[in-house]
């Protein structure tokens, strides 16, 4: 079956990647920067300029960080997908018993099921991992509901249920 699996897809399977994570890095560095920023301050304040507004100028470079991050990291995405070569919305996914078979313009390959070792679900997205930073992504709102019930069948047999 014919899956598109572009770059919208990949936003969307990133973000449910780093979803929690992100969100507590976030809210840590975002506090980290108001700290800094507010002893900066506080020590400029109290008679030491220079090392006030370096604790200031820190404060501002982390919170750009911040702001710019997201934006960067759609950059670097939409950057490699113009870089392949295949077209994303061509590619076929066959589910067997055994394992997930993926073809696309200039190759194909086959992953056993067993070979993942955690899956994930969420926003019409699998996520089935071979270890923690490495996943394919199975766009299961692309599927009829047949075929999703059986990806979500192989993957609970081969490494239990959705974490």
């Amino acid at each position: 079956m014919k899956l598109d699996v572009g770059l919208e897809t990949m936003q969307r399977a990133f973000h449910i990647h780093y979803g929690r994570r992100r969100r507590i890095l976030g809210v840590v560095l975002a506090v980290l920067a108001a700290v800094v920023f507010i002893l900066g301050f506080y020590v400029h304040r109290l008679g030491y300029a220079i090392e006030g507004w370096m604790g200031m100028i820190v404060g501002v470079i982390v919170g750009l960080a911040l702001v710019l991050a997201p934006v960067v990291f759609r950059q670097r995405l939409e950057s490699q997908f113009k870089q392949m070569r295949d077209d994303p919305a061509a590619m076929e996914m066959v589910f067997t018993d055994e394992h997930l078979e993926i073809k696309t313009e200039s190759s194909d390959g086959r992953i056993q099921w067993v070979s993942f070792v955690k899956w994930r679900e969420a926003d019409g997205l699998v996520l089935a991992y071979r270890h923690n930073a490495y996943f394919n992504v199975i766009p299961v709102d692309q599927l009829p509901e047949a075929d999703a019930a059986r990806v979500r069948r192989y993957l609970t047999d081969a490494c239990g249920p959705s974490r």
